[in-house]
């Protein structure tokens, strides 16, 4: 449900993208603003929380209007809580009020979502922030999921059985099948193979018809 009616949002709304070859989730959250309710309040509450967790934070204010003494108080702690991590955005620069002013946001970038100016050097902005917070780690493996670590955990329990034949009288044909069984799991991770059990395993975690 969207409307352009301010204070509608309340949980947070997340979207993945692929940027550069790199997974980039996007999480919107409510707007910050004056006389919100309770509901509207809990909102504004896990805001902050998603600022916290988040590696980049996009904070966006509305130029075309003056804030509110509150207001400016909430921008003043993003600021300076955030501004590591921090992008800071004018939106509606086409309309903007002559008395917008927030501490922290003098060098904030421009931009009108009706003309389009500035979204390209908005998005030019985050793929550097996203650069950067990739320094040093492109090296580092992760895992994308709990089936990956699944599938890496039985890798590991399947070398540690393994780990206990050396030494001992055990039969070829034992240590072939648990040398294939290891191989399986690898495969499944990288993808060649996909049997029945990876499919099951993949859309057990979809929730169909939502």
């Amino acid at each position: 449900i969207v409307s352009p009616e301010a204070g509608t949002t309340r949980d947070t709304v997340e979207a993945t993208i692929i940027q550069d070859g790199v997974f980039v989730t996007l999480v919107d959250t409510a707007g910050l603003r004056d006389g919100a309710g309770e509901i509207e309040a809990e909102g504004i509450r896990r805001s902050f929380e998603e600022a916290e967790a988040a590696d980049i934070v996009l904070v966006i204010a509305d130029s075309s209007r003056a804030c509110s003494a509150q207001e400016i108080s909430v921008y003043s702690d993003l600021v300076d809580r955030h501004s590591h991590k921090a992008i800071f955005v004018l939106s509606k620069f086409d309309i903007k009020n002559t008395e917008f002013k927030i501490p922290g946001f003098e060098n904030s970038l421009e931009i009108s979502a009706t003309s389009g100016d500035g979204i390209e050097k908005l998005k030019a902005e985050l793929c550097e922030k996203v650069r950067v917070c990739l320094d040093g780690s492109q090296e580092t493996p992760f895992l994308l999921n709990e089936r990956h670590r699944n599938i890496v955990e039985r890798i590991a329990k399947k070398l540690g059985t393994l780990g206990t034949f050396f030494g001992e009288d055990i039969r070829y044909e034992i240590i072939a099948h648990c040398c294939r069984e290891l191989l399986e799991e690898v495969a499944c991770i990288t993808g060649k193979n996909v049997g029945d059990r990876v499919i099951d395993q993949v859309f057990s975690t979809f929730c169909v018809g939502k």
